[in-house]
């Protein structure tokens, strides 16, 4: 027998694992030697200023300390910036791994922009635009732009430097009037009225008219709404309904919503007030309303024992008449919370916060108007949002149309109730005729 026809012989009589342990042993050597050629490949073509860019160093600077201004980094090159537009379900980091920067540039990228913005809050729409020089070698900088027109500026140095570039807010009022001849939201979109408004309405002023069977068309609108324009055709913050008068035969229904520190809306039939709506939060939009819903989150049908307003993260959160904090802390579901009593067993709750006012503490006396928090989504919450909640010896009532409470006594005089309406009809005539006679030239 031949030493070739031994070998075989033995092999053949081995188990199959001996096949298989071999086969694996080959496979792991040229994975090994491939691995070796990315390393020293990857080490040769990366930008060696990049190490020393990730460094623990990271300053915050109040001012731009770009060598470029922020005016060309908005110019659309197609060699030297990219634009990326976050999407449900991205991360920043996962953006920046997308935008070509390896594992420690991304952390400390990061690190820095967390002083400005937390990663969290990152939503759908966000944009990532990093600027390169060297045909896209090097970083040179990097513009995140989130919500209400406010971008965060990054310049990559030694060490990185972040910057938060705020616009200025300007208010635009608008005013029109036009019969209705289908449906709200058809009727408003044909106006040029943010459509938005079809909702708002519907909620507030029910039930007092139903949107889905009370018009029949013919019936009178007047709207008086302020807008918050930016530059890039984009809006600060969302539009805010101010006045709505609606003439449906024998009745007039008109609705008031102010601003500033006593937030609260108006509702008026016949010139006689019969609801007062109060809104403790800064240009808060009711977004869900009180009874049962399909929980956003866990998808049952469940009871709604608040009303929550939609808002921008951040905004001002105020007690909605006087009181003495109750409580303050994390609960379930809730999140951030504050509980506040007030008179005649009354207590208001607040709930999905981002931060508490400085101090306040437990038994704290606040006055209507009082900020107290700022809107966020802490608890189970699908973005930020207020949930406000009223209960009476315990049992939650409806914010919107329960009985007549302390909250809307405290804010409530016979003069303020008419004072509003009148102010609000005096704004609306005088801003439709300026519209008007600046479009006739």
């Amino acid at each position: 027998m031949s030493t070739a026809t031994k070998v075989l012989t033995r092999l053949n009589s081995r188990p199959l694992a001996l096949w298989k342990g071999f086969g694996v042993a080959l496979i792991g050597y040229f994975a090994l030697q491939v691995w070796i050629d990315w390393q020293v490949t990857d080490q040769a073509s990366a930008p060696p200023q990049w190490e020393a860019l990730a460094g623990p160093g990271v300053a915050v600077e109040e001012t731009q300390p770009a060598p470029i201004s922020h005016e060309r980094l908005s110019e659309r090159d197609a060699t030297s910036e990219v634009v990326l537009a976050a999407k449900a379900g991205d991360t920043l980091d996962g953006l920046l791994k997308r935008l070509g920067l390896d594992s420690k540039m991304r952390s400390a990228v990061v690190q820095a922009l967390t002083a400005e913005f937390d990663p969290q809050a990152l939503q759908p729409g966000h944009e990532v635009v990093i600027r390169f020089e060297d045909n896209q070698k090097t970083p040179q900088q990097l513009l995140l732009k989130i919500d209400a027109g406010v971008k965060i500026l990054l310049s990559f140095g030694d060490p990185l430097t972040v910057s938060r570039l705020t616009p200025a807010i300007t208010s635009q009022e608008r005013a029109v009037r036009f019969k209705l001849d289908r449906s709200v939201y058809a009727s408003l979109k044909a106006a040029n009225i943010p459509t938005r408004f079809a909702q708002d309405l519907s909620l507030m002023l029910a039930p007092l008219i139903q949107f889905d069977r009370a018009f029949k068309g013919g019936e009178k609108f007047e709207i008086l709404w302020h807008e918050y324009p930016l530059a890039e055709g984009r809006e600060a913050k969302p539009p805010n309904l101010r006045y709505v008068r609606i003439e449906m035969g024998d009745r007039t229904i008109e609705a008031t919503r102010s601003n500033g520190t006593d937030s609260h809306s108006r509702i008026y039939k016949n010139g006689e007030l019969v609801r007062t709506l109060v809104t403790p939060v800064d240009d808060g939009q009711i977004s869900s309303i009180f009874g049962p819903r399909k929980h956003p989150v866990y998808g049952n049908v469940r009871m709604h024992t608040g009303v929550d307003y939609s808002a921008l993260r951040g905004a001002r959160v105020t007690a909605s008449a006087p009181g003495e904090i109750l409580y303050m802390g994390r609960r379930r579901g809730y999140g951030r919370v504050i509980e506040i009593q007030h008179e005649k067993g009354v207590v208001t709750r607040y709930a999905h916060l981002e931060s508490f006012a400085a101090g306040l503490e437990r038994d704290s006396r606040v006055a209507a108007g009082d900020e107290i928090g700022s809107v966020g989504a802490s608890g189970i919450a699908t973005g930020p949002n207020l949930h406000f909640e009223v209960l009476s010896n315990g049992r939650p009532l409806d914010p919107l149309f329960g009985p007549r409470t302390v909250l809307s006594k405290a804010i409530s005089s016979v003069d303020g109730e008419h004072r509003d309406l009148f102010n609000m009809r005096d704004a609306f005539d005088r801003v439709l005729f300026d519209l008007k006679r600046s479009e006739n030239g």
